[in-house]
C-alpha cells in the first residue's frame, strides 16, 4: 500500500469496526451509542445509519447579487459532485452557462430577463438537493436496492417529482 496507513475507518456494521483499533477509527465513531455518524468525504455526505449518500447544499453566496456570468459560473463551480449523482440537476446550469456565452453577455453584465428567469428557477430548486439520498449499495441482494433502470429513471426526473 505504498507505505500509507489507512485511518478513520467507518462502517455501517458495528461488528466490522470492533476489530479495528480505536486510533484507526473515525474519531466521531462511538460503538457504545446506537446512532452511527454521518461522514463527509469529497463533498459527499455518507449517512452510515441509512447507508445512503446525501448532499448538503447552501444557497449560492451570490443569491443577493445581480446574476452575472461571473456569479453564475461561481455558483455552478461551488456545487462539488465528484460522483456525478446530481448530474441531471447540474447539467441544466451548465447548459444555461452555454446559453449565457452564446448570448454574448459580458462577465459583469446582468443577465437578460429570459436567462435570469432560468437562473432564478435553478437557484430556487437548489435547496431541494438536500432531500436527495442515493443508496450506497446498488446490488440486488441489498434489501432496498434499486435496479439500474429505476436508478436511471430517478436521475432523469425533475427534483420535485422524486419519490423521497
Amino acid at each position: 500500500m505504498a507505505g500509507f496507513k489507512l485511518r478513520k475507518w467507518s462502517s455501517n456494521e458495528p461488528v466490522v469496526i470492533e476489530d479495528i483499533p480505536k486510533e484507526d477509527r473515525l474519531p466521531t465513531l462511538e460503538l457504545d451509542k446506537d446512532i452511527l455518524p454521518k461522514t463527509k468525504t469529497l463533498g459527499v455526505m455518507w449517512e452510515a445509519e441509512r447507508d445512503v449518500f446525501t448532499f448538503q447544499v447552501q444557497q449560492p453566496l451570490i443569491y443577493n447579487k445581480a446574476p452575472t456570468k461571473r456569479n453564475v459560473l461561481s455558483a455552478i463551480a461551488s456545487l462539488f459532485d465528484p460522483l456525478q449523482f446530481l448530474a441531471p440537476f447540474t447539467v441544466r446550469a451548465k447548459v444555461l452557462m452555454q446559453e449565457i456565452w452564446m448570448a454574448g453577455v459580458d462577465w459583469d453584465d446582468e443577465l437578460p430577463q429570459n436567462l435570469k428567469a432560468k437562473w432564478e428557477k435553478w437557484v430556487l430548486e437548489l435547496p431541494q438537493l438536500s432531500n436527495v439520498a442515493v443508496p450506497r449499495c446498488l446490488r440486488r441482494a441489498y434489501q432496498r436496492a434499486l435496479n439500474y433502470t429505476y436508478f436511471q429513471m430517478l436521475l432523469m426526473m425533475p427534483l420535485h417529482q422524486l419519490p423521497i
